[in-house]
């Protein structure tokens, strides 16, 4: 299963910067069927990227593409066996996708350094 942070619920929904602090993840199994899940993790005051990472792993989520991932999240996914891919120019979940199939994506082995990652 592969999770997108989005912003909203769209045919193609737009993605979110904020891994941990987004409102709905785009869940996309192995045929390609789309689902979206609520996030609850925003209203933490602290940790969301944790939280968020919890409720993946309940989805069986192996794969993350995402533009952000801070390093409580990261250190996180590490053990779970989560992959993190940057999403690259990708602005919706079907460019994102079409890029991770083509294996244009990279993996990323550390979190994001950017500032930003708190953002409301």
């Amino acid at each position: 299963m592969i999770a997108v942070p989005v912003k909203d619920r769209e045919a193609d929904p737009q993605i979110d910067e904020r891994f941990g602090r987004c409102p709905f993840f785009c869940l996309i199994d192995g045929e390609g069927k789309q689902t979206f899940l609520e996030n609850e993790a925003p209203s933490s005051p602290s940790g969301a990227g944790v939280k968020a990472v919890q409720t993946l792993a309940d989805e069986d989520v192996t794969v993350v593409l995402s533009p952000e991932v801070g390093p409580k999240a990261m250190a996180a996914m590490e053990p779970l066996g989560i992959r993190v891919f940057h999403i690259g120019e990708a602005r919706t979940v079907s460019e994102v996708l079409s890029s991770y199939k083509e294996n244009k994506l990279e993996e990323r082995k550390s979190p994001s350094t950017g500032g930003g990652l708190r953002r409301a």
